[in-house]
């Protein structure tokens, strides 16, 4: 599947909770607008004991050992300077699916909330009433908005959030929802994007004016381009990674929905990175990396303007055991 962890409710190792004092997101500064990345880094980290394993077995008690990692417990915001636990707020102790940090410090966060209030089963297993919720925060960290979107049934993402609005597709549907207001309108694309999406396109990414659908050919990826405003006609479909792209863990769109770039495991600890030109079809970016870019469900890649992309990599040591986020992660600069 191209996009694991926008489909559905995305599945997280239990992670061990590091105490951090909370941390408020830092607000743009308007003599610099430059400096504030238009995408940010997320990884989220819940209680219970655990370690994500990176290197063979996962289970550190293990007689063959191998590589663990802590995560501080709530979301975490992946800097310059390392990891920074952004908020513990209640509000998102949720299975988060998608979070898109806004330039101007307000961060979205679209997943499943369990509103079951502990209610259990006679054989006293719990019920799980899961309801899609989305929930801004300011950038403070505190909630503005916490809204119910709906029972958790797999067929709701958010593919993209713009300063006013997210991107919520409903099934084949995909509409504008308002954050301020909740209101919801399809895109004039909506009937065209449908279509696609019937013939087994995957909507991949929402922005700079443009939805994303992307097919898999031959273990390649193919993408298609609509306006959302219905404007023009329908790319035809434009190959944007050439060969195991089955296994692809990550795709952003950068701000201005011109370039896309897909990150993928390609055996034996590496990454490899490959970014195309949506409006020519070059690929302008093809690199491996040591580490692994998947982590902790949310992602480690995002791009810091048009041009500039920020890649994250989980590096596993060669000494078996446990080890801090910030102390394995390595974040690469990549020039378009």
């Amino acid at each position: 599947m191209l996009t694991t962890a926008l489909a559905g409710v995305t599945a997280l190792a239990a992670l061990v909770a590091v105490p951090l004092v909370l941390r408020p997101t830092p607000g743009p500064d308007p003599a610099a607008p430059a400096t504030v990345p238009a995408q940010r880094m997320y990884v989220y980290g819940f209680g219970g004991g655990g370690l994500e394993g990176i290197r063979r077995p996962t289970k550190l008690d293990d007689k063959d050992g191998g590589v663990g990692v802590r995560v501080p417990e709530g979301l975490v915001e992946i800097t310059d300077s390392g990891p920074v636990l952004l908020n513990d707020n209640p509000d998102l102790d949720m299975m988060q699916d998608s979070v898109v940090g806004l330039p101007d410090g307000r961060v979205v966060v679209f997943g499943a909330w369990d509103r079951s209030d502990g209610a259990t089963k006679p054989d006293g297993t719990a019920v799980m009433d899961m309801r899609y919720t989305l929930v801004v925060l300011d950038k403070d960290g505190q909630t503005t908005t916490k809204r119910d979107l709906g029972a958790a049934n797999g067929t709701t993402r958010m593919p993209g959030v713009t300063g006013d609005a997210a991107y919520i597709l409903r099934g084949e549907r995909l509409v504008r929802h308002d954050l301020a207001t909740g209101t919801e309108a399809d895109v004039p694309a909506a009937s065209r994007i449908s279509q696609y999406l019937a013939q087994n396109w995957q909507l991949v990414a929402v922005g700079g004016g443009r939805a994303i659908l992307e097919k898999g050919e031959n273990l390649g990826t193919l993408a298609k381009v609509v306006n959302l405003d219905g404007s023009g006609a329908d790319s035809a479909g434009i190959r944007v990674c050439g060969s195991n792209c089955d296994l692809i863990g990550l795709i952003r769109l950068s701000p201005d929905g011109r370039h896309i770039a897909h990150a993928y495991p390609t055996g034996a600890g590496k990454t490899r990175l490959v970014v195309s030109d949506l409006n020519t079809g070059r690929e302008v970016v093809g690199r491996d990396f040591d580490g692994r870019v998947q982590f902790g469900g949310l992602g480690l890649m995002a791009w810091a303007d048009d041009d500039t992309l920020r890649l994250g990599r989980v590096v596993a040591p060669e000494k078996d055991g446990a080890y801090d986020l910030k102390d394995v992660l390595s974040v690469e600069t990549v020039k378009i």
